[in-house]
């Protein structure tokens, strides 16, 4: 009888807990649905660059280019030409807006062309362990950027370890495989 009761517990854990996870992670077309929110506050502000990492914040748009760390360990993927500097107090209340606006789940990075003002692409980096809670316990996930471009004809061609999903005519999802 007890091994019976064990049996079932461990098959209701197998059930119950994928059955959660697919309760708390949003669909990818609500990812968007939400990104698209952001837009606004992204052109507003000319926000071409975002970088929220635990060691690293880095933040570059229309009043100046802004990071919390050393220069070359944090803004290494940015333009080296750029100044950039520790935050003030405004940019600081930015940069909490924005980080504020892309969480959950949260997104690592944003990276933002514009043409004549207005939004013409963006990469959003999201951490894979807010998108799918069991990344945090296993560490073996992958690594999904959703990319907005506006009127794509077709896919990138993936790298080695890298593939694309199409999403709608205008958002496509670049994965990577850390493992």
């Amino acid at each position: 009888m007890k091994k019976a009761i064990a049996t079932l517990n461990i098959l209701l854990v197998l059930v119950a807990v994928p059955m959660a996870i697919a309760q708390i992670k949003p669909s990818e077309s609500q990812q968007v649905e939400k990104f698209k929110q952001v837009f606004p506050l992204v052109q507003q502000k000319k926000i071409v660059a975002f970088k929220d990492l635990d060691w690293c914040k880095t933040f570059e748009y229309q009043k100046g280019q802004f990071t919390n760390n050393n220069i070359q360990k944090c803004t290494y993927d940015f333009d080296q030409k750029q100044k950039f500097r520790g935050f003030d107090p405004q940019a600081q209340k930015d940069f909490d807006q924005i980080t504020r606006s892309l969480s959950a789940p949260k997104v690592q990075t944003l990276e933002v062309k514009f043409n004549r003002g207005t939004i013409a692409s963006a990469r959003l980096h999201v951490f894979a362990g807010d998108v799918n809670p069991i990344c945090k316990v296993i560490w073996s996930c992958d690594v999904k950027t959703y990319i907005y471009q506006p009127g794509y004809k077709k896919l990138p061609a993936g790298l080695g370890g890298e593939w694309h999903e199409k999403m709608n005519q205008d958002w496509y999802i670049e994965w990577q495989d850390w493992n």
